[in-house]
């Protein structure tokens, strides 16, 4: 045990760089990203400078945005306006009617009489119903509009409806064919009673119009495995950059094979600890002073992690180029602390 306390007191400072260097090493194979990317400098209207692209997996094409817009207006403008059929409005006009007919001063044989008139009419009037409409609430292209009764959605048109002002007409007329001389106190238990039954539902028709929008498929089409996406010289077109596009926002969204990241982080792992062991390596041989001083080791370590840091950060902010990585900074800052033979 004190032969082995011994050793650690000796040996403090390797311990100390070892540490240094395994956490260097940690820290970078976590921070680089596990997953297949494509982030190519995409330019419509340039040729296509890299290799021939092919698919690595089923992917659907995306819509660009402009279209997938277009169409959801399209859709939701076609969406017909809701009107609601309030089916209390009819029993209430009838109880209405059946009041005011027993309080008026009339023998039994006219009451009857109106009784069977004003029933009669107003089945009629309510059959079509009466709609209520104003200039803010908008109808479809030939005053078309869908009709809910109950939970059944018809396709109407205005001309199907009564409005206030043709119901009062068709009122009149009604009872003068049936009551001829009697029509106007009959009409005086009435004419105030009508009212519409239809109205114009917004929040429904909202409703089914984002209904429409959400139901409009961002896709058109797949690209299947190993097909050729673009091949090099190609002119990058406006299909071809929606093809890329695609591919890449797939390349996002796919889901990783667990066996596939394994292998790139094995990968990784081999290349950063090769790097590093020949910057070790460099050093012990090279550059004793340094390699001995292990705050100096930590701060090249700490200036190798900011910089894969910063460069994993502009590769999942998908608005920002690899090129605004200030990669080259690191052997300036090298440079600065120590000398030109080490930033090189």
């Amino acid at each position: 045990m004190r032969r082995f306390l011994i050793y650690l007191s000796n040996s403090h400072e390797n311990i100390l760089k070892a540490v240094i260097v395994i956490a260097a090493v940690t820290l970078i194979a976590l921070l680089l990203p596990h997953k297949v990317r494509y982030k190519f400098d995409i330019q419509k209207g340039k040729v296509w400078q890299n290799e021939d692209l092919a698919s690595p997996f089923d992917f659907p094409i995306y819509k660009d945005a402009d279209s997938l817009k277009s169409e959801k207006n399209r859709i939701t403008t076609g969406v017909l306006p809701y009107f609601v059929v309030d089916t209390i409005v009819f029993g209430d006009l009838l109880e209405t009617f059946y009041d005011q007919l027993e309080g008026v001063d009339l023998n039994e044989d006219t009451k009857a009489r109106f009784q069977e008139a004003g029933e009669q009419i107003l089945a009629d009037i309510y059959s079509k119903g009466i709609i209520s409409i104003s200039e803010s609430e908008p109808v479809g292209p030939g005053g078309r509009l869908s009709l809910v009764r109950g939970k059944t959605v018809f396709n109407r048109v205005l001309d199907d409806f009564f409005t206030p002002v043709s119901a009062k007409t068709f009122l009149d007329r009604q009872a003068a064919e049936m009551l001829a001389d009697e029509s106007d106190p009959f009409l005086a238990l009435l004419t105030d009673a009508i009212s519409p039954n239809v109205f114009y539902d917004r929040q429904l028709t909202e409703q089914v119009r984002l209904q429409a929008s959400q139901d409009v498929l961002p896709t058109r089409g797949m690209v299947t495995k190993g097909e050729l996406i673009i091949a090099r010289g190609q002119l990058v077109n406006d299909e071809k950059y929606l093809l890329l596009e695609s591919l890449k926002k797939a390349s996002g969204l796919q889901e990783p094979d667990k066996r596939t990241t394994r292998e790139i982080f094995i990968g990784q792992l081999l290349i950063i600890v090769v790097s590093l062991i020949v910057l070790l390596t460099f050093l012990a041989l090279l550059r004793k002073d340094i390699y001995a001083n292990n705050r100096k080791v930590l701060l090249i370590m700490t200036m190798i992690v900011l910089v894969v840091a910063a460069f994993t950060a502009a590769l999942k902010i998908h608005e920002l180029s690899l090129y605004v990585v200030p990669v080259c900074i690191l052997p300036v800052v090298i440079r600065v602390f120590f000398d030109t033979r080490l930033a090189l």
